[in-house]
């Protein structure tokens, strides 16, 4: 990986910022860090993330958004140290503009419900690794994000990874490739929020959750979902 990053330090553009960031963090190598912040200085530079116009209403943030999430905030994360007091606070801006807020209207608010009951499971995988980069943003925006996502993404509501999923899963007319599609959904989303819940535990503390009980169920959802008993409906034997 490190000859890679060498390579990429040699290329006039280009390269993975995630493998440069680490490489900084390994080596403290400031070259690396430079060029992942030239790489994050252009993605942060767009004008949106994701944007889907063939959606009712309009997609503002989808599966795009949430892996663009991941690479700018890890690699902001990973730089920190290398960035100015200015830099720091413009990327995690640029984050919460083009990543967190557009996820919140589409997925969290109170407004995105109608979205969030069609593709409840997207709401996990999108909402809270949106909720995550305020943690990467460190001191700059965390205290004003997480809450919000936290409680809409796990509340047993229509948009909640266990009633969502178990009725894309469920209904009478699904398609094999729809079971799949949502069980594939749901470990994105559950996963996701795992490593949100870890970040936001390292980096402000321990908290409870009023769905704590239905985050401790998830393992037996998913074992029960790939080996149901095949008289009841095989499917993943």
């Amino acid at each position: 990986m490190q000859k890679r990053c060498e390579d990429w330090l040699s290329d006039p553009k280009g390269g993975n910022m995630e493998q440069l960031a680490l490489a900084y963090t390994m080596t403290g190598d400031k070259r690396y860090a430079d060029r992942a912040k030239t790489l994050l200085t252009d993605l942060t530079g767009r004008a949106f993330w994701d944007g889907m116009d063939d959606r009712t209403p309009r997609w503002n943030a989808g599966l795009g958004t949430s892996h663009t999430n991941w690479t700018a905030s890890v690699t902001f994360d990973a730089i920190y140290n290398a960035l100015t007091k200015d830099e720091r606070r413009s990327f995690a801006n640029q984050i919460v503009k083009l990543g967190i807020d557009p996820s919140i209207g589409d997925w969290v608010s109170k407004e995105a419900h109608s979205i969030a009951r069609q593709h409840g499971p997207q709401l996990v995988g999108s909402g809270c690794v949106r909720s995550r980069d305020c943690i990467a943003g460190r001191h700059e925006r965390a205290a004003a994000g997480p809450p919000v996502a936290l409680t809409s993404c796990m509340t047993a509501d229509s948009g909640s990874p266990s009633r969502a999923v178990y009725w894309k899963t469920n209904r009478p007319t699904l398609t094999p490739r729809g079971f799949y599609e949502s069980v594939s959904y749901a470990n994105y989303g559950v996963s996701e929020y795992l490593q949100f819940r870890l970040a936001y535990t390292n980096a402000l503390g321990t908290l409870t959750m009023p769905y704590d009980n239905l985050l401790k169920k998830t393992v037996d959802w998913f074992m029960h979902t790939a080996y149901r008993a095949v008289a009841i409906n095989p499917c993943c034997h």
